[in-house]
């Protein structure tokens, strides 16, 4: 009678294994991405300091540089850039490099961009729980110029107006 029973528990125990199968199914994971870029300098300034009316030299700007993060491996890398063309300024084509000119407190000034670093980021990686990956960054830097021998235009103060980078990808 043991016999019997254990040669009926293991047949149990072999039906057991029998009925653990597994089945797959193919699905698909889908996302559509905007790539897009951000600034990431906080309040630039192109400062020009103090200009003297009617004086003899030029007065160059302090350069400022200008960072931006986005997203990895765009078509144009690093991207096109331009100066926005506000109703007092001006702008070049969108290209590796920019001019443009304003005028600020009666000065005309003129400005030039350029890339001056760049760095791919990277993906994230799968076995790192919580990695997220790291943005591309580019970072360009502004200078500017204001002629000699301008009168300017009666101010009090430091003067200031807004002006965009557009970087293009």
């Amino acid at each position: 009678m043991k016999k019997i029973a254990l040669i009926a528990a293991m047949g149990l125990i072999g039906m057991g294994s029998a009925m653990a199968q597994t089945a797959t199914g193919n699905f698909d994971v889908n996302v559509t991405l905007t790539s897009a870029c951000r600034m990431t300098t906080t309040t630039p300034a192109l400062n020009f300091g103090t200009y003297v009316a009617f004086q003899a030299g030029a007065q160059p700007a302090t350069p400022v540089a200008i960072a931006f993060e986005c997203t990895r491996g765009l078509a144009i890398s690093p991207p096109n850039v331009q100066f926005d063309a506000p109703t007092y300024g001006t702008t070049s084509a969108a290209g590796a490099t920019a001019t443009g000119e304003g005028v600020l407190a009666g000065l005309r000034y003129t400005m030039g961009v350029s890339n001056t670093g760049s760095t791919a980021g990277s993906a994230p990686v799968v076995a790192n729980s919580g990695d997220i990956g790291v943005p591309a960054t580019y970072t360009y830097t502004v200078t500017g110029s204001m002629p000699a021998l301008q009168a300017g235009t009666a101010a009090t103060g430091v003067q200031t107006h807004v002006r965009q980078l557009i970087v293009s990808f």
